[in-house]
């Protein structure tokens, strides 16, 4: 036991100084079937305490006997746990085919197609929720990108982005880095939001029934001041169908 908690706080200390200091190896030449093998785990059930947070707060926003498109699904994680948790008939897009190897075994359909070509979303069906997790700080204009997946949804969207303003980011800043929420070369995000810029975000776009919830971070803190202690974003829009 002794041992387990020796272990726990050592892997804290170290994720805290990484966050505060370090950088991850980069790779520049990274390209998006690359950036994805990274986030593919042997077993999609074995996801971390953050994805696993996330999945749980997204499949409480679902309804249940509803259909569910997970757009850029990556390895299904998210998916597959909702669709052990819920009733849901569930279908995941991306554009690359380890994503449909991924949803293969859990009986969910799987689409491969560019999510950002907004020309051809004729390929993409509509589903009673769309999600868009951990995606729209990937786009230079996510105002479109959420606007053509929300015509989709029959019930809304529900996405998901970083928090900027979490402490850790603040302390990274203070130090002389930049906020770090990239994993393999510092192109990866074009956007960022702290929640007040959320806020204001979604009430520039017409969003007037949005509602945001925020999870992981300082427990206890991150429900009391989520601006500050609030790791991460999710934001759930209505759809006006």
């Amino acid at each position: 036991m002794i041992y387990k908690i020796k272990n726990k706080i050592t892997k804290m200390l170290s994720d805290f100084y990484l966050g505060l200091f370090g950088y991850p190896s980069a790779d520049f030449s990274v390209d998006y079937n690359k950036y994805g093998l990274k986030k593919f785990p042997q077993d999609p059930h074995n996801i971390s305490v953050f994805r696993k947070k996330r999945a749980e707060l997204v499949n409480s926003l679902i309804s249940p006997n509803s259909t569910v498109l997970d757009l850029g699904c990556g390895d299904g994680a998210i998916l597959i746990y909702i669709d052990d948790h819920n009733l849901i008939d569930g279908t995941g897009v991306d554009i690359t085919e380890q994503s449909k190897v991924a949803l293969g075994d859990h009986d969910l359909k799987f689409i491969k197609a560019d999510i950002s070509d907004l020309k051809n979303t004729t390929l993409i069906p509509a589903a009673d929720h769309v999600l868009l997790l951990e995606l729209i700080e990937h786009f230079s204009n996510p105002e479109a990108l959420l606007s053509a997946y929300l015509a989709k949804a029959n019930k809304g969207v529900i996405f998901s982005v970083p928090n900027t303003g979490f402490v850790l980011h603040r302390l990274r800043l203070l130090f002389g880095r930049f906020p770090l929420q990239w994993q393999l070369y510092p192109g990866e995000h074009l956007r960022f939001w702290t929640i007040k810029d959320m806020h204001w975000w979604l009430k520039k776009q017409g969003f007037q029934n949005a509602q945001c919830h925020y999870y992981r971070g300082v427990p206890v803190l991150n429900n009391l001041w989520p601006n500050l202690f609030a790791a991460g974003i999710i934001v759930q829009i209505p759809s006006e169908k």
